[in-house]
Protein backbone atom coordinates (compact mmCIF):
# COMPACT_ATOMS: atom_id res chain seq x y z
CA UNK A 1 0.00 0.00 0.00
CA UNK A 2 1.52 3.81 -1.00
CA UNK A 3 0.27 6.05 1.15
CA UNK A 4 1.02 9.79 0.48
CA UNK A 5 1.45 11.56 4.02
CA UNK A 6 -0.68 14.67 4.63
CA UNK A 7 1.10 18.21 3.44
CA UNK A 8 3.42 16.18 1.20
CA UNK A 9 4.56 18.19 -2.16
CA UNK A 10 4.40 16.88 -5.67
CA UNK A 11 7.94 16.34 -5.26
CA UNK A 12 8.19 13.82 -2.15
CA UNK A 13 8.28 10.94 -2.13
CA UNK A 14 5.19 8.13 -1.68
CA UNK A 15 5.96 6.27 2.01
CA UNK A 16 5.36 2.66 2.68
CA UNK A 17 3.03 1.62 5.09
CA UNK A 18 1.92 -1.80 5.82
CA UNK A 19 -1.77 -1.73 7.23
CA UNK A 20 -2.52 -3.54 10.33
CA UNK A 21 -6.06 -4.37 11.34
CA UNK A 22 -7.64 -4.63 14.89
CA UNK A 23 -11.12 -5.12 16.49
CA UNK A 24 -11.44 -2.77 19.51
CA UNK A 25 -14.43 -3.78 21.63
CA UNK A 26 -14.75 -1.29 24.21
CA UNK A 27 -17.40 -2.21 27.58
CA UNK A 28 -20.27 0.68 25.96
CA UNK A 29 -19.83 -1.17 22.37
CA UNK A 30 -20.93 -4.06 23.85
CA UNK A 31 -23.79 -3.01 25.13
CA UNK A 32 -25.08 -1.06 21.88
CA UNK A 33 -23.81 -4.47 19.69
CA UNK A 34 -21.27 -2.84 18.15
CA UNK A 35 -17.43 -3.31 18.13
CA UNK A 36 -14.93 -1.03 16.51
CA UNK A 37 -12.70 -1.77 13.45
CA UNK A 38 -9.59 0.13 13.15
CA UNK A 39 -6.88 0.35 10.60
CA UNK A 40 -3.78 1.56 11.31
CA UNK A 41 -0.79 2.34 9.03
CA UNK A 42 2.49 0.97 10.31
CA UNK A 43 5.68 2.56 8.85
CA UNK A 44 7.14 -0.44 6.91
CA UNK A 45 10.57 0.31 8.16
CA UNK A 46 8.96 -0.12 11.63
CA UNK A 47 7.65 -3.73 10.40
CA UNK A 48 10.75 -4.90 9.49
CA UNK A 49 12.60 -3.62 12.53
CA UNK A 50 10.40 -5.63 14.24
CA UNK A 51 11.05 -9.36 12.54
CA UNK A 52 14.96 -8.16 12.93
CA UNK A 53 14.85 -8.36 16.30
CA UNK A 54 12.55 -11.35 16.07
CA UNK A 55 14.95 -13.66 13.51
CA UNK A 56 17.83 -12.35 15.95
CA UNK A 57 16.65 -13.34 18.77
CA UNK A 58 15.35 -16.51 17.61
CA UNK A 59 18.72 -17.34 16.11
CA UNK A 60 20.89 -16.28 18.86
CA UNK A 61 18.77 -18.50 21.05
CA UNK A 62 17.99 -21.33 19.03
CA UNK A 63 21.31 -21.94 17.34
CA UNK A 64 24.00 -22.78 19.81
CA UNK A 65 21.08 -25.05 21.16
CA UNK A 66 21.07 -26.67 17.97
CA UNK A 67 24.61 -27.11 17.71
CA UNK A 68 25.31 -28.54 20.78
CA UNK A 69 22.57 -31.09 20.21
CA UNK A 70 24.23 -32.07 17.02
CA UNK A 71 27.77 -32.37 18.81
CA UNK A 72 26.08 -34.47 21.33
CA UNK A 73 24.96 -36.42 19.09
CA UNK A 74 28.01 -36.59 17.53
CA UNK A 75 29.86 -38.10 20.42
CA UNK A 76 26.63 -40.00 21.96
CA UNK A 77 26.72 -38.00 25.06
CA UNK A 78 23.91 -35.72 26.13
CA UNK A 79 24.60 -32.78 28.12
CA UNK A 80 21.80 -30.82 30.01
CA UNK A 81 24.29 -28.36 30.91
CA UNK A 82 25.21 -27.29 27.99
CA UNK A 83 21.80 -27.75 26.12
CA UNK A 84 21.00 -24.85 28.98
CA UNK A 85 23.73 -22.67 29.27
CA UNK A 86 24.86 -22.13 25.34
CA UNK A 87 21.21 -20.57 24.36
CA UNK A 88 21.86 -18.12 27.39
CA UNK A 89 25.13 -17.39 26.21
CA UNK A 90 23.75 -16.70 22.52
CA UNK A 91 21.44 -13.97 24.28
CA UNK A 92 24.39 -12.56 25.83
CA UNK A 93 26.52 -12.48 23.19
CA UNK A 94 23.67 -10.95 21.08
CA UNK A 95 22.95 -8.23 23.89
CA UNK A 96 27.16 -7.13 23.94
CA UNK A 97 27.30 -7.04 20.34
CA UNK A 98 24.33 -4.93 20.16
CA UNK A 99 25.58 -2.67 22.99
CA UNK A 100 28.54 -2.35 22.16
CA UNK A 101 28.01 -1.35 18.29
CA UNK A 102 24.93 1.00 19.54
CA UNK A 103 25.17 1.91 23.04
CA UNK A 104 21.68 0.77 23.47
CA UNK A 105 20.08 -2.34 24.43
CA UNK A 106 18.48 -4.61 21.86
CA UNK A 107 14.94 -4.72 21.69
CA UNK A 108 14.04 -7.00 24.04
CA UNK A 109 10.84 -7.64 23.60
CA UNK A 110 10.76 -8.33 20.16
CA UNK A 111 13.84 -10.53 20.78
CA UNK A 112 11.91 -13.07 23.23
CA UNK A 113 9.08 -13.31 20.78
CA UNK A 114 11.89 -14.73 18.22
CA UNK A 115 12.39 -17.02 21.24
CA UNK A 116 8.75 -17.86 21.43
CA UNK A 117 8.42 -17.75 17.47
CA UNK A 118 11.18 -20.35 16.34
CA UNK A 119 11.61 -22.17 18.87
CA UNK A 120 9.37 -24.94 18.08
CA UNK A 121 11.18 -25.30 14.60
CA UNK A 122 14.32 -24.91 16.29
CA UNK A 123 13.68 -28.22 18.73
CA UNK A 124 12.30 -30.02 16.15
CA UNK A 125 15.42 -29.54 13.78
CA UNK A 126 18.29 -30.17 16.94
CA UNK A 127 15.99 -33.14 17.23
CA UNK A 128 16.06 -34.33 13.79
CA UNK A 129 20.13 -33.59 14.07
CA UNK A 130 20.43 -35.43 17.12
CA UNK A 131 19.41 -38.80 15.94
CA UNK A 132 15.74 -38.26 15.54
CA UNK A 133 13.48 -39.52 12.39
CA UNK A 134 11.32 -37.00 9.83
CA UNK A 135 8.10 -37.31 9.42
CA UNK A 136 6.93 -40.16 7.24
CA UNK A 137 4.13 -39.00 5.81
CA UNK A 138 2.24 -35.68 4.08
CA UNK A 139 0.09 -35.84 7.28
CA UNK A 140 2.88 -35.57 9.21
CA UNK A 141 4.91 -33.51 7.84
CA UNK A 142 1.75 -31.02 8.06
CA UNK A 143 1.39 -31.46 11.58
CA UNK A 144 4.84 -30.31 11.73
CA UNK A 145 4.45 -27.10 10.28
CA UNK A 146 0.90 -26.40 12.14
CA UNK A 147 3.16 -27.26 15.08
CA UNK A 148 6.00 -24.76 14.35
CA UNK A 149 3.54 -22.24 13.82
CA UNK A 150 2.49 -22.18 17.67
CA UNK A 151 4.87 -20.52 19.69
CA UNK A 152 3.20 -21.82 22.93
CA UNK A 153 4.61 -25.31 21.90
CA UNK A 154 8.06 -23.43 22.71
CA UNK A 155 7.29 -24.67 26.16
CA UNK A 156 6.11 -27.44 25.82
CA UNK A 157 8.66 -28.98 23.22
CA UNK A 158 11.54 -27.27 25.65
CA UNK A 159 10.49 -29.83 28.33
CA UNK A 160 10.82 -32.83 26.03
CA UNK A 161 14.16 -31.21 24.81
CA UNK A 162 15.15 -30.69 28.18
CA UNK A 163 15.80 -27.14 27.44
CA UNK A 164 12.81 -25.77 29.40
CA UNK A 165 15.52 -24.09 32.08
CA UNK A 166 16.63 -22.32 29.26
CA UNK A 167 13.77 -20.72 28.07
CA UNK A 168 11.98 -20.12 31.83
CA UNK A 169 15.35 -18.40 32.08
CA UNK A 170 15.14 -16.28 28.95
CA UNK A 171 11.92 -15.28 29.23
CA UNK A 172 12.19 -13.98 33.16
CA UNK A 173 15.24 -12.18 32.11
CA UNK A 174 13.67 -10.39 29.04
CA UNK A 175 10.78 -9.55 30.93
CA UNK A 176 13.16 -7.80 33.34
CA UNK A 177 15.35 -5.78 30.85
CA UNK A 178 11.98 -4.48 29.82
CA UNK A 179 11.04 -3.24 32.72
CA UNK A 180 14.40 -1.81 33.41
CA UNK A 181 14.26 -0.35 30.43
CA UNK A 182 10.91 1.52 30.58
CA UNK A 183 11.66 2.18 34.23
CA UNK A 184 14.76 4.40 33.04
CA UNK A 185 12.69 5.92 29.99
CA UNK A 186 9.74 6.56 31.97
CA UNK A 187 12.20 8.73 35.03
CA UNK A 188 14.63 10.12 31.90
Amino acid sequence: MTVRPEGAGGGRRDHHYHCTVTLESACAGWGSGGANLMIKAVPRTQVRNKLYWIVLGGFAFWLPAILVSAVCAIFHEESILWLNVAPLLGLIALGLVVWIRDRKPPKWGWVLAGVYILGPAAILAAALLSGGHPPDSPVAYLIFILLCLFPPMTLYLSLMNVTFFSVLAATVAALFLILVAQIRTGAG
